[in-house]
């Protein structure tokens, strides 16, 4: 057991220091890229929280990867020391180091989880607002779980639904003009319908002056620069943007309303998915090293950059394959993981015959 929990502890810094690493020098080459945007309204502290802001997007995209090179940085280690030979010679067998990768591995994947369902979604979003803003306090977007509210110059909206395409429904517009509410309207959708122009449908109007308050009801209208056209990204979310809730419930708008679902299911099932690839990717390390254990071989660092890059391409290829044929969503996402699974079992029957 002592030699289980050793062993895991070896990998998990190893990976936690890869991914430090790899955090690292993305974080410089975000901020190199950052450096042209600058200017009077998107200063340098705009710059590092738009940079640090899209962390956790990018920490979601390579961990399977950050994973399986940190595993074998870690079996590397125990190689170079000679010390995966006594491990095994003192009763830890393969399977043993195959639970032992699975635990460290385990606990990864509940932080990946938590990082693909939830904290990437919203940070990505954020990040986005972040650059498109460029600085303007009239500008301001709060983000909660059942409603988006939206600062305009005077207009305060409150916006119980976002979709993609800068669709809103179910909308409060608040007029607060020198720190006085003049007008409420409820707006049951607003849409974007050219470059400046947004369209109301169904508004009531309820003017609130001097002489008291009036109400009117129109079917709808036009009404241009209602909301800054920098604000759009941030309005018009991306399935990527979403929380798996809210991508959830959007599918099922787009599927009563008989529009296309494919890519957003398809996005839906990866993120359920494709966390499952670190453990695998991390269990794959074990077969990939053990070759050679009396070596500490840089050949075998480099194959695992090749494999993780091949893990890329595949997941890429069955997405885009899924989205151009008839295949499920959910086949676009499970065969790179099934592929790799089987991958893994092929190589450590291999190794059990030796």
């Amino acid at each position: 057991m002592k030699l289980a929990w050793y062993f895991s502890r070896i990998v998990l810094w190893s990976v936690l220091s890869v991914l430090l690493l790899v955090v690292a020098i993305d974080f410089v080459f975000a901020v190199i890229g950052q450096i042209k945007s600058i200017h009077a309204g998107y200063t340098w502290g705009n710059a590092m929280l738009y940079v640090l802001l899209r962390m956790p997007s990018d920490i979601y995209l390579v961990f399977p990867i950050v994973g399986f090179l940190g595993a074998l940085i870690g079996l590397s280690i125990l190689a170079a020391k000679s010390e995966l030979i006594a491990m095994r010679a003192a009763g830890l067998s393969l399977a043993g180091m195959a639970r032992a990768m699975m635990l460290t591995g385990g606990g990864l994947l509940i932080f990946y989880y938590l990082l693909s369902l939830y904290v990437a979604p919203y940070s990505r979003h954020a990040a986005i607002f972040e650059q498109s803003n460029n600085g303007d306090s009239s500008q301001n977007v709060l983000i909660l779980s059942s409603n988006t509210w939206l600062k305009s110059g005077e207009h305060f909206l409150r916006i119980g639904e976002v979709l993609p395409q800068g669709v809103m429904n179910n909308v409060t517009d608040f007029l607060v003009q020198n720190d006085v509410l003049t007008q409420v309207r409820q707006i049951d959708q607003i849409k974007l319908i050219s470059d400046r122009d947004w369209s109301l449908t169904h508004v009531v109007v309820t003017t609130i002056g001097q002489n008291g308050i009036v109400q009117t009801t129109s079917p709808g209208f036009t009404e241009p620069s209602l909301i800054s056209r920098n604000l759009l990204p941030v309005i018009a979310m991306q399935p990527d943007e979403m929380s798996i809730g809210t991508l959830y419930s959007y599918i099922h708008f787009r599927k009563i309303n008989n529009l296309s679902i494919k890519a957003y299911q398809l996005q839906f099932w990866n993120r359920l998915i494709q966390p499952l690839m670190l453990p695998i990717m991390m269990l794959l390390a074990i077969p990939f090293m053990l070759g050679q254990v009396r070596s500490h071989s840089p050949v075998r660092l480099i194959m695992g950059l090749f494999l993780g890059f091949v893990f890329y391409i595949v997941s890429q290829f069955f997405s885009s394959l899924t989205l151009l044929s008839p295949l499920p969503p959910f086949f676009g996402a499970a065969v790179p993981v099934i592929l790799f699974g089987l991958l893994t079992i092929i190589l450590f029957k291999l190794m059990n015959r030796r």
